[in-house]
């Protein structure tokens, strides 16, 4: 039971690594890829 959660908690999220010292440009790249992507699902 726990390996069918497992799987299926991977199949529906996604791993994103952040490393400490991205720069503020870096963060800000990434939410407007986030907000890019939304407005796409919600279409």
């Amino acid at each position: 039971m726990l390996r069918k959660n497992a799987v299926a908690a991977v199949e529906s999220h996604f791993i994103m690594s952040i490393h400490e010292n991205f720069a503020v440009r870096e963060v800000a790249d990434i939410a407007e890829a986030f907000a890019k992507v939304e407005q796409a699902y919600l279409r």
